[in-house]
């Protein structure tokens, strides 16, 4: 076997199961692996959207039937830890709002 430090990499997207099969058992692949970057985005998506909508409901608690603000604020409050903790995941600590105070 010849040596060489000739390396090509390639980034497949939405692959079958066979075709994923095929690639990671051809004989010239040395090294292969799944990309956890878009579990990671989608998860931070869902999380700001959640935050999104909880927030949304606070503004407007006084049109929605049943949206009482203290209904309202209990729901930010579920939402803001799941998104302080992706954030925390993968840029570590977030800002606290104590730190943004004048």
């Amino acid at each position: 076997m010849i040596y060489s430090e000739n390396f090509f990499t390639v980034v497949f997207r939405d692959l079958t199961i066979e075709q994923r099969r095929e690639i990671g058992t051809h004989p010239c692949v040395s090294a292969s692996s799944y990309s956890h970057a878009f579990n990671d985005r989608d998860e931070l998506l869902a999380a700001l959207r959640y935050a999104e909508a909880a927030l949304s409901d606070i503004g407007d608690a006084d049109r929605e039937p049943g949206d009482d603000l203290a209904w309202c604020e209990n729901r930010a409050a579920q939402a803001l830890p799941r998104v302080r903790k992706l954030i925390a995941a993968h840029v570590g600590n977030p800002v606290k709002e104590k730190d943004h105070q004048p």
